[in-house]
């Protein structure tokens, strides 16, 4: 069975777990039924996503998670990476403003690369074709200048994160951030421009070397090879560690998935909420000091709300301002 179908399952699972919790239980038990008995495959993931449920309840009611804990600054949440997962949160969402399949602004009958400006508006996330066979995904309100240059393709992102799909792509590019160029020859690399901050990026596969963007004739710096996984901060060409933060996995971001540490709830809407029309509210803002974990579908503001609602005993409400998550 391959990684698509059981997904798919793994989200129905989720849908049905959730539906079971809700007011429509009794309506919907026989329906249910049919679907868990249908398939050993549907047993088992409804068992899995039940699993998961349960240790983000006891998550929540622990002293070092729970609402009764003593508070402590998320500076550092390496040291205290939480071992429950939110199980609603594998419920399936539609993707906000992704594309079915990569959008193509070049002509099909000629791939000759001329500049070209990409942009995404707010809340939405595009995977543009780029000529040669690779992929370039913008984040919400994001912007790229696509070019050819010197040496081949050359990528500016000019504001917001760009993930580069070079794979199966016939040249490398190069990516310019503030003062900073990266050459990718393959694979799969982050870039997330920062407001106040030197770029930060992630190679996820593949090769690529970060350099100065602008090099003096007298002394030339040779590339630095990023190693894989890790995200570093950009400086001029110099690699330094990147900021801890609450990320564990967010390779998967293009299509709206991220796997988190122990994040404070305040912080998981807030980047929820990037992406939404209707946001979450948090009637109590002492809830958003309680602690979190798990791969949530972060685009989807209304996965979200209902997967923070199942774990932590809360109810949401639908109101012209936002999804409001309120106490029972």
């Amino acid at each position: 069975m391959d990684k698509q179908d059981l997904a798919k399952i793994e989200e129905q699972a989720a849908e049905w777990f959730a539906t079971m919790r809700g007011p429509q239980s009794g309506q919907q038990k026989v329906h249910f039924e049919a679907w868990r008995d249908r398939d050993v495959r549907h047993r088992e993931a409804y068992a899995y996503i039940r699993e998961i449920f349960d240790k983000g309840i006891v998550l929540r009611g622990s002293a070092q998670y729970g609402p009764t804990r003593k508070r402590k600054s998320f500076i550092n949440p390496r040291k205290v990476f939480a071992p429950a997962a939110i199980a609603a949160s594998l419920a399936v969402a539609v993707v906000i403003g992704l594309a079915d399949s990569p959008i193509s602004p070049w002509s099909s009958k000629d791939e000759r690369l001329e500049d070209m400006t990409l942009e995404t508006p707010p809340r939405a996330i595009r995977t543009f074709a780029l000529p040669g066979g690779g992929a370039l995904v913008l984040d919400q309100a994001s912007k790229a200048i696509v070019s050819r240059g010197e040496q081949g393709p050359r990528i500016e992102l000019v504001a917001g994160r760009m993930q580069l799909q070079a794979l199966g792509s016939k040249e490398g590019y190069t990516i310019a951030a503030g003062p900073n160029a990266i050459i990718a020859r393959s694979g799969v690399l982050d870039v997330n421009l920062g407001v106040h901050e030197d770029p930060v990026v992630r190679l996820y596969s593949g090769h690529a070397e970060a350099r100065p963007l602008l090099q003096n004739a007298a002394y030339v710096v040779e590339g630095r090879s990023l190693p894989r996984g890790r995200p570093l901060r950009l400086s001029h060409g110099t690699l330094f560690e990147a900021r801890e933060n609450f990320v564990a996995n967010e390779r998967d971001w293009p299509s709206g998935w991220a796997q988190y540490r122990t994040i404070p709830l305040s912080r998981l809407i807030g980047i929820a909420n990037r992406y939404a029309a209707k946001p979450i509210v948090l009637d109590d803002p002492v809830l958003g000091t309680q602690a979190v974990s798990g791969r949530f579908r972060f685009n989807d503001a209304s996965a979200v709300a209902r997967s923070l609602a199942a774990v932590f005993d809360l109810k949401v409400t639908e109101k012209n301002d936002g999804l409001h998550l309120q106490q029972r």
